[in-house]
């Protein structure tokens, strides 16, 4: 007894969209249905199986045949793939991956002859599978945050049937669940130095949805302090200047450590409060950089620049403003005694003397006058 074992591996790519026919192929039509001779002996197909059972359009479909021959006959078996009805034009055991779409149905026809007879057979239709979308690359950015950051995730999919696809999220921080965290960014609230953190990604269609994947962790460094203050560009007192810097740490470190990296001659500040002082010596004067610093126990630092612009002056005596010498003259003329009767009243007020020897004239005067009238009367 013969018994012929048809195996292999193939993948799919195109596809038919025909409707299956219920019809044999016109090589089946010309075959006598009966498995069986006059004399009993011809082939018997025992099996014909596609797998896999349920494929979809990236797996390979492969077809075992199974047949044997009561009088040990040789047996010649030829096959043929039929999708939707119709047919693939393909005699090979196998089928290459990428070749139908979503719902295709697939089935094969076996031929089997030992010379004299010639059985036929097929098998049951398969149907492609939905394909879930496939995660191609996933990760987080930045790759070294800070606890000022918000961490975001970097993803790409694709779906072989064409299907749209949304994605969900999930986020851990030390390997423990976020509860609560769905969305593709993770706020800088939630980070804090030291703790590891990861994001994990699926995609779905409308059927089904891929595997969880799982980005490499990325760890919170350390946060410089922030410095808040802007710099200080007044006097505080007559010689004075000063600026108190204003300081907060992302992370919360203590203590904080200040230094004046460079600054003018006498200029100072408090390492552990952030009080610049200066003293301005006379005669100071120019353009003086200042560059002040901040560091955590953790070896974060920020940095403030700026520029101080001093122009002393001393308070000189004021000079005579000069005098014209017509001026000269004039002034030298009104200051004679010659004339002073003459501008007194311009120059400067009179005396009582003065006034009582005008008034006894203005009435001798008036006397005079009045005399004069009567007569003429």
């Amino acid at each position: 007894m013969a018994r012929i074992y048809l195996v292999a591996l193939v993948a799919l790519s195109l596809a038919c969209s025909a409707e299956e026919s219920q019809a044999p192929t016109e090589k089946a039509a010309r075959t006598a249905p009966s498995q069986e001779s006059a004399d009993g002996g011809a082939p018997v197909i025992e099996a014909v199986e596609i797998s896999p059972a349920e494929p979809t359009v990236a797996d390979g479909l492969t077809v075992a045949v199974q047949v044997q021959d009561p009088d040990l006959d040789s047996i010649d078996v030829e096959l043929e793939w039929f999708v939707n009805g119709a047919s693939f034009n393909i005699t090979e055991p196998n089928l290459e991956p990428y070749q139908f779409r979503k719902g295709d149905r697939v089935r094969v026809v076996v031929w089997a002859s030992d010379g004299i007879h010639e059985v036929t057979e097929e098998s049951e239709a398969v149907v492609i599978e939905n394909s879930p979308p496939r995660i191609t690359s996933f990760e987080l950015t930045p790759k070294n945050p800070m606890s000022t950051d918000m961490i975001e995730v970097k993803v790409s999919a694709s779906d072989v049937d064409g299907d749209s696809y949304r994605y969900e999220y999930r986020w851990l921080l030390n390997n423990q669940l976020i509860p609560g965290e769905t969305g593709s960014r993770l706020v800088s609230s939630k980070l804090k130095r030291s703790v590891k953190v990861t994001g994990q990604v699926r995609a779905l269609d409308e059927d089904e949805a891929s595997d969880w994947v799982t980005s490499h962790p990325v760890k919170v460094s350390n946060a410089p302090p922030k410095i808040a203050s802007q710099p200080n560009y007044e006097l505080s007192g007559p010689t004075q200047y000063s600026y108190q810097m204003q300081v907060a740490d992302p992370d919360g470190d203590l203590p904080l450590k200040y230094e004046l990296i460079s600054g003018p001659p006498g200029m100072e500040i408090s390492t552990t409060a952030g009080f610049v002082s200066w003293t301005i010596q006379p005669g100071t004067s120019g353009k003086f950089p200042v560059e002040l610093a901040v560091s955590d126990p953790f070896g974060g630092l920020a940095s403030q620049k700026y520029q101080l612009e001093v122009d002393w002056r001393d308070a000189e005596a004021s000079d005579p403003a000069p005098v014209d010498p017509e001026d000269e003259a004039e002034f030298d003329a009104e200051s004679d005694p010659a004339n002073a009767a003459h501008d007194r009243d311009i120059t400067r007020p009179s005396t009582d003397y003065e006034a009582d020897e005008e008034m006894e004239d203005s009435e001798q005067e008036f006397e005079d006058q009045e005399g004069e009238a009567e007569e003429e009367f």
